[in-house]
C-alpha cells in the first residue's frame, strides 16, 4: 500500500478527481493540510530507505544521499511540532499516528 500512498501524496489535490470506488484512504490523504501530507510522505520514504540493503559502496552512497535529501534525521522533531500545531484537532493527530516510524 505504501506506493499507492506515495503516489497519492504526490498528486495532492488531483486526488479529488478519483472515482467513487477509489481507495477511501487515498482520498482522505488529499484533504490533509500540506505540512502533514509532506511529513507522511517523508516518513514513508525514510522508512523505505532505512530498510534498504547497502550491498556495495555505490548503494550505500545512494541510500545515504536519499536519507540526507529527505532530512530523515529531522522527522521526530517535525512530528513534535506538528503535534503541537494540530493539538486542537484529534483527526489530524490520528492521521499522524497512522504513519509511525517503522525503522530506526
Amino acid at each position: 500500500m505504501a506506493p499507492a500512498i506515495i503516489v497519492a501524496l504526490l498528486l495532492g489535490p488531483a486526488l479529488g478527481d478519483f472515482r467513487h470506488d477509489a481507495d477511501p484512504e487515498l482520498r482522505g490523504l488529499a484533504t490533509l493540510p500540506r505540512d502533514i501530507r509532506v511529513h507522511i510522505d517523508r516518513r514513508i520514504n525514510c522508512d523505505h530507505w532505512a530498510g534498504e540493503e547497502p550491498y556495495d559502496r555505490a548503494r550505500r552512497r545512494e541510500i545515504e544521499s536519499a536519507v540526507r535529501g529527505l532530512r530523515c534525521d529531522t522527522l521526530d522533531r517535525e512530528e513534535r511540532d506538528l503535534r503541537h500545531r494540530y493539538a486542537p484537532s484529534p483527526a489530524m493527530l490520528k492521521m499522524i499516528d497512522k504513519y509511525p516510524r517503522v525503522r530506526d
